[in-house]
């Protein structure tokens, strides 16, 4: 390819980027990209065959300029050798890293949650955060843990746990706001970011990975078989499956509501547009019954389980318990909700509803967790919504979840100890010396 076509491929490739990410990959038309160069669209399929090879093409991008900063950091970082040899000098390093990457570009930001969540609902959690050799081991340097026999596998959860408390503190700069037709705040990655409210947000995202979300409770014993017995939701449990709605949440959970259109609806179904309008008046209808039907019976039956228990820290992994339980009996639930929110999609219940379930969703939390004193509770509320950002990023690692059975929890009790004690328990810990 000669310079002038590569140069023309780059800028559409950087156009899509920026054009999409305002709508937070809402509205992908090539239009918009077209329209914004200055070419047709026969010059721009001289590049790419159709939208699907541009997002390929897309992906190819950011995954090599991710893993070009990352060789970068790791390269700097062993230079220095004060960031490999104190896991918390590290931890701010990258953290700083991580930072700038994505507020310098952050339509990085919007594309990397968009493709979290088509993998979230493609592969229930495998591969939605890139594994980069080069940086697990700087994770396994700045914690002083040997390599590994079997693997990484433990350090590569560490490694996630790292990069989504990074992330989902940085998500938190791009807050636009809540719309006055939407039950959650949106997401503005067009607004401007100042250095202070940088800073703010990654000591918040600092101190919560190396000393955890409930460091107070990082004692605590925890009986783990006595919770997750009490606490495990089963499928005999879970709402008779309606095909309408299961085909609303598969169709959503895979491609976003903006991408699910009605004619995809019911061909899940199987059925013709037609028939689906007997039921509901339109798209919206059909998303908030869904919505509302799930959210509640979800909310009721982990709200249950966790009032089961007096303990703090029962009472938390009983949580983790019940939720993941509950999502690996309906996977595409959670997706759905994170799309939503993504997507600023404007939908809001009825205020009956709405009222009911954010009551339902406020005693859980309460019930849940004891806030630190020194701790506000917009700041607990976060940390409650970052509990099920965690839970669903984990569904692809635990077999035992995505098959409804109670075996080989693992993987979830060290999750739940990262969670609690962060990776100061870790470090203190070196994760059990299992594997090693």
């Amino acid at each position: 390819m000669n310079d002038r076509k590569q140069e023309l491929k780059d800028r559409i490739l950087t156009i899509a980027f920026t054009e999409w990410a305002k709508t937070n990959f809402m509205k992908m038309s090539l239009s918009l990209v077209t329209a914004k160069l200055g070419v047709t669209k026969p010059a721009l399929y001289r590049h790419f065959r159709n939208k699907d090879d541009l997002l390929d093409a897309m992906q190819q991008r950011f995954s090599l300029d991710v893993s070009t900063a990352v060789d970068a950091f790791v390269s700097n970082a062993g230079r220095e050798k004060s960031a490999e040899n104190n896991f918390a000098r590290g931890i701010r390093a990258y953290f700083r890293f991580l930072f700038d990457f994505f507020t310098q570009k952050p339509y990085y930001c919007s594309f990397f949650l968009f493709y979290f969540l088509k993998k979230a609902a493609q592969e229930h959690g495998q591969g939605l955060l890139m594994r980069y050799p080069a940086l697990i081991d700087f994770f396994r340097k700045i914690l002083g843990l040997p390599q590994p026999k079997n693997g990484n596998f433990r350090i590569e959860r560490l490694a996630r746990f790292i990069n989504l408390t990074g992330f989902f503190w940085i998500l938190r700069l791009y807050k636009g706001g809540r719309k006055k037709d939407c039950n959650h705040e949106s997401l503005d990655f067009s607004r401007r970011i100042t250095e202070k409210e940088i800073s703010a947000e990654m000591e918040q995202a600092i101190v919560f990975c190396i000393n955890g979300y409930f460091p107070d409770l990082s004692e605590n014993a925890v009986d783990y078989g006595i919770v997750e017995e009490k606490a495990w939701i089963g499928r005999e449990e879970m709402l008779e499956p309606d095909r309408i709605f299961s085909a609303v949440e598969s169709v959503v959970s895979e491609m976003g509501w903006a991408e699910a259109s009605v004619e995809r609806i019911a061909e899940r179904i199987g059925i013709n547009k037609s028939s689906l309008y007997f039921y509901f008046r339109n798209k919206d209808e059909m998303l908030l019954e869904t919505i509302r039907r799930e959210q509640e019976q979800m909310l009721k039956l982990v709200q249950q389980r966790v009032s089961m228990f007096e303990g703090s820290v029962e009472r938390l992994y009983a949580f983790f318990v019940a939720v993941v339980s509950n999502i690996g009996n309906n996977p595409t639930l959670l997706t759905v909700l994170h799309w939503m929110h993504f997507q600023n999609i404007g939908l809001t219940l009825p205020q009956k509803d709405s009222d009911r379930l954010r009551k339902e969703f406020e005693d859980l939390r309460f019930t849940v967790t004891t806030a630190p004193a020194s701790r506000d509770d917009k700041t607990e509320e976060t940390i409650f919504l970052f509990m099920f950002f965690l839970l669903m990023s984990e569904m692809g690692l635990m077999s035992a979840v995505k098959a409804g059975k109670k075996k080989d929890m693992d993987g979830l009790r060290q999750l739940f100890e990262l969670f609690r004690s962060g990776m100061t328990g870790a470090q203190k810990e070196k994760i059990n010396a299992v594997d090693y």
